[in-house]
């Protein structure tokens, strides 16, 4: 008859192959299991003014990144040539730096899972685009697509290119928003 060790025993065993068999199980999904982190980890950005950007769940603040990224890259395409055009080329720029930002950041984050460590710029970099393609998808079709990029071209229109103004839509988001975040101006930190 088996102890209650050796059940405890050859669970951690099956916990250990499930995580560790890097794809052979395959139910196994690395990008899941990311997904899964970010929503445990906040993030916070500080901007090139000193300003700062947070996000309560990481996995938020990519997916806000990523889509406002997709459309900065279509609305560079719009005026392309134009100091509007360049306007969102620097904002193209400002969001993939940021992504770029966290990445890295949270690649070096305590908290993440020694089994992920491996898959972690992959998956980082899949779950961004997930978030740009399907940004793309909502972009292409013709009647949502112009609403919501005659929407966002205006809303940038006549701004000076300043990474605060870039952003400016998602410290917006999470000033309306403080459960997903916040947004400290370098003025209210003083």
């Amino acid at each position: 008859m088996k102890k209650f060790k050796d059940f405890l025993r050859e669970f951690r065993g099956n916990i250990d192959d499930f995580f560790k068999d890097n794809g052979r199980n395959p139910n196994w999904d690395p990008d899941d299991h990311l997904r899964d982190w970010l929503r445990t980890v906040p993030y916070e950005a500080t901007l090139e003014n000193g300003g700062r950007l947070k996000f309560n769940n990481a996995l938020e603040g990519l997916e806000h990144l990523a889509r406002s990224e997709a459309r900065t890259s279509q609305a560079r395409h719009f005026g392309k040539n134009t100091s509007f055009g360049n306007y969102f080329k620097d904002a193209s720029l400002t969001h993939d730096r940021h992504i770029v930002n966290m990445s890295e950041a949270l690649e070096k984050h305590g908290s993440l899972p020694d089994f992920l460590k491996p898959h972690f710029v992959q998956s980082f970099s899949n779950i961004a685009s997930d978030f740009t393609i399907d940004e793309n998808r909502k972009l292409a079709d013709p009647d949502e697509g112009n609403k919501t990029m005659a929407a966002f071209m205006n809303s940038h229109r006549g701004r000076e290119s300043t990474e605060e103004n870039h952003l400016s839509h998602l410290i917006n988001r999470v000033k309306q928003r403080p459960d997903e975040g916040y947004y400290i101006s370098p003025s209210e930190m003083q």
